[in-house]
């Protein structure tokens, strides 16, 4: 499946939550915050790109035991691994 994401990056993983789960990118204090559509916010260490087109994968059964609960697939970004979260579980990753 094919998504628009806000890509991040955070704790030196890059992350992506799809556009229509993000009410607004804020700034603080040198840090950024996206503010969910469905309640809750996701801490940042900064917006990396606005990605169209990008295909999101399932991840199989072996990989979803090591990956934190909220993440609801595997993308590439420019070579780059993407965590793509799920909705409504932004906050949790």
């Amino acid at each position: 499946m094919s998504a628009e994401l806000v890509l991040v990056r955070r704790g030196g993983a890059l992350w992506g939550i799809r556009t229509e789960e993000v009410a607004a990118v804020e700034g603080r204090g040198g840090r950024v915050s996206l503010r969910l559509a469905a309640g809750g916010e996701l801490p940042a260490d900064g917006v990396v790109a606005l990605a169209h087109g990008v295909a999101v994968h399932a991840q199989p059964e072996s990989v979803r035991r090591r990956l934190p609960s909220g993440v609801a697939g595997l993308a590439l970004w420019h070579t780059e691994p993407v965590a793509v979260l799920g909705a409504g579980r932004g906050g949790r990753a």
